[in-house]
């Protein structure tokens, strides 16, 4: 390559940090988490849950049950279509009430 052509590529450090943000980004976007909230009348709690940034379901959870775990949460609720207007009012809901968000791994 030219000179003249290396001079349109950004300076690798800029270009890495650059990259960092958007994978950054990406990974908000792609984020599992549960909104628990108490269930009225009940032991449960009710549970929606995101699985890497796309609406899973919702449900009941019994109150004892160990809801750091994936699997056992998403044993317990009802898989549901997703729409831009449920995952707008979910992500709304979460950034305005971030004690009721439970952030999850696959592997806890």
């Amino acid at each position: 390559k030219t000179p003249d052509a290396l001079a349109a590529y950004p300076e690798r450090e800029k270009y890495n940090g650059q990259v960092l943000v958007a994978v950054d980004a990406l990974k908000m976007q792609m984020e599992t988490y549960a909104i628990l909230e108490p269930a009225a009348f009940t032991d449960q709690h009710s549970c929606v849950l995101v699985e890497n940034g796309k609406f899973y379901g919702m449900g009941l959870i019994p109150g004892k049950e160990n809801t750091l775990r994936l699997e056992n949460l998403k044993s317990h609720l009802t898989v549901y279509p997703a729409n831009e207007i449920i995952h707008s009012m979910i992500k709304t809901y979460a950034q305005k009430n971030p004690s009721k968000v439970l952030m999850m791994t696959e592997n806890a």
